[in-house]
């Protein structure tokens, strides 16, 4: 069921519609504390994330987007969204597996970045299950995808926390020996930005750190992202972060 009051004022009509033959729409989590994201399943993308600052004023900290048009048509590709099969450069846009080549779609001058140009942030995303504070997608990557071996099944789940965290896991199986980085390319502000209109924004040099994940390999030839929290930081806007880190699923 999706919550209709958002502090983002986006739109749903704005983000609704069918490509190849699948529906898109605007999502809308929230938790007790008041944190709230916007997430469209086209890209498995954040739109927006409104959090308190410490005297409990709201603000934006995800450079998004204002509407499906600007997510498709983004001057920056994978922003906010979920990135697969591979975030990240892949050199020559080629690499050898199990004594195999493989030669990847091209997209970042001789090199394969983010999975190629029609990657995981260009799909539109299975909705699974969807409450006020969770969403949970699902994605197949077909075997030959932008030149990856394998057929890979992806779950991704957003979830609001109630101690203000974003949480992100991911889980994928395959049935053939594959590379698999998953990574959602969020581009957060260290002040704020005061709605999802990146037409009107720019990205400025910011940085963060991102820990290294823990990976955790299982018998069903699945292969868990975990993920943690950090500290809290003692910005205006105290907000925890996932990410993860490259893995082979073998067969």
């Amino acid at each position: 069921m999706h919550n209709l009051t958002n502090r983002s004022e986006l739109s749903r009509k704005d983000f609704q519609t069918t490509i190849d033959g699948k529906s898109t729409d605007l999502y809308i989590l929230t938790n007790r504390e008041g944190l709230e994201m916007a997430v469209c399943n086209y890209g498995a993308a954040i739109l927006s994330l409104f959090t308190p600052d410490r005297e409990g004023r709201y603000a934006n900290i995800i450079q998004g987007h204002d509407s499906l048009e600007h997510l498709m048509h983004s001057p920056v590709e994978v922003l906010s969204t979920t990135i697969g099969r591979y975030g990240n450069r892949i050199a020559g846009g080629r690499f050898t597996l199990e004594g195999q080549e493989y030669r990847l779609a091209i997209n970042n001058g001789p090199n394969s970045l983010h999975g190629g140009p029609t990657g995981f942030h260009r799909r539109v995303w299975d909705v699974l299950e969807a409450d006020e504070s969770h969403i949970s997608m699902y994605y197949m990557s077909r075997d030959g995808e932008e030149g990856f071996p394998g057929n890979v099944e992806v779950w991704m789940t957003y979830t609001l926390t109630d101690d203000n965290a974003l949480r992100i896991d991911y889980r994928a199986t395959t049935d053939r020996t594959t590379l698999v980085n998953l990574t959602n390319h969020a581009f957060f502000s260290l002040s704020v930005f005061p709605r999802p209109r990146p037409s009107s924004m720019t990205i400025s040099s910011q940085s963060m750190p991102t820990p290294t994940c823990r990976l955790t390999r299982t018998p069903s030839r699945q292969a868990r992202y975990c993920p943690w929290k950090v500290p809290r930081w003692t910005s205006a806007h105290p907000m925890r972060w996932a990410s993860a880190s490259t893995v082979t699923l073998s067969s």
